[in-house]
């Protein structure tokens, strides 16, 4: 007759080699590593450092661009500028923006291209209002 044991006291009496363990542990950290890297959303430090100046050099992007704007608002004759600005075909805009000197930030110097192009594209929908006189 055959002696029916139950999966507890089975679990009990395993004893796994060393080979089994060692094969076991290795194929559970490449799965989890797997999973963790593709579904998991980690990365390297690398990965994460791209990232990261990325995200400063928008962020320093968007910073002069908003400077620009608002440099090039507030000059006296930002009226017949922005005309002359909306008056000049993308390319030349560009430029315009370059030459005037809005995107630099005191102490980093030029924005970078990045800056000059979004600022070009916010003055180009720039309305001007009136300046608030100064108190």
């Amino acid at each position: 007759m055959k002696s029916s044991s139950s999966l507890s006291s089975r679990w009990l009496r395993f004893r796994p080699t060393k080979t089994a363990l060692f094969w076991t542990n290795l194929g559970t950290l490449v799965l989890t590593m797997a999973i963790g890297f593709t579904a998991g959303g980690w990365m390297t430090a690398r990965g994460a450092g791209t990232m990261a100046s990325d995200a400063v050099y928008e962020v320093r992007s968007h910073l002069a661009a908003n400077l620009c704007v608002e440099r090039f608002s507030a000059a006296e004759n930002a009226e017949s500028a922005l005309a002359t600005f909306r008056a000049t075909g993308p390319w030349e805009q560009r430029d315009v923006v370059r030459h005037g000197g809005w995107t630099k930030i005191g102490g980093i110097g030029d924005a970078g291209e990045n800056a000059i192009s979004l600022c070009a594209e916010r003055l180009r929908t720039l309305e001007l209002t009136q300046p608030v006189a100064a108190k």
